[in-house]
């Protein structure tokens, strides 16, 4: 029988306060070392496959195109989400501000971090699944290219 992911969506009232702070305890028990970051790296949930709609708090950002939608507490039923229309990663980053192109991770940090992202999962150029997400309704590529965002993107770190 083949596996099928049906579609996700998270209907409990949980707020991403609650989960950022049970997140950031079980952090702070783990030990430190090598072995450890492995294992406390998050969006460790299933795959997601093409044609599923997931919607649920976006609770970590790990680049300009990347982030985990989260389907419950623990960080094994957070989803890893590439966006179509997420800005690539930079490669350089220099120490001055004014010389430094905008921050993609600042930027989907200030547009998404801690709300909730309804998102449709597709399969992309490459083959590879992707997102496409809305934040309030918004498709999240064109509220990352808003000049208020592209500013805010500086004093994330």
């Amino acid at each position: 029988m083949a596996y099928r992911l049906k579609s996700l969506i998270i209907t409990t009232g949980m707020t991403a306060a609650l989960l950022l702070g049970a997140t950031a305890c079980r952090a702070e028990a783990m030990p430190a070392g090598p072995a450890s970051v492995a294992n406390a790296q998050p969006c460790s949930g299933p795959s997601p496959v093409a044609g599923v709609d997931i919607r649920g708090p976006v609770l970590h950002v790990i680049d300009g195109q990347t982030l985990c939608v989260a389907l419950g507490f623990e960080t094994d039923s957070w989803i890893k989400l590439r966006l179509v229309d997420g800005v690539q990663p930079r490669v350089n980053k220099t120490s001055n501000a004014r010389e430094a192109a905008p921050d993609p991770r600042g930027a989907l940090m200030q547009v998404a971090l801690a709300k909730m992202a309804d998102c449709r999962t597709v399969t992309g150029d490459d083959g590879q699944v992707e997102a496409v997400c809305t934040i309030d309704g918004r498709p999240i590529g064109d509220q990352l290219r808003e000049p208020g965002v592209v500013a805010a993107s500086y004093e994330w770190r």
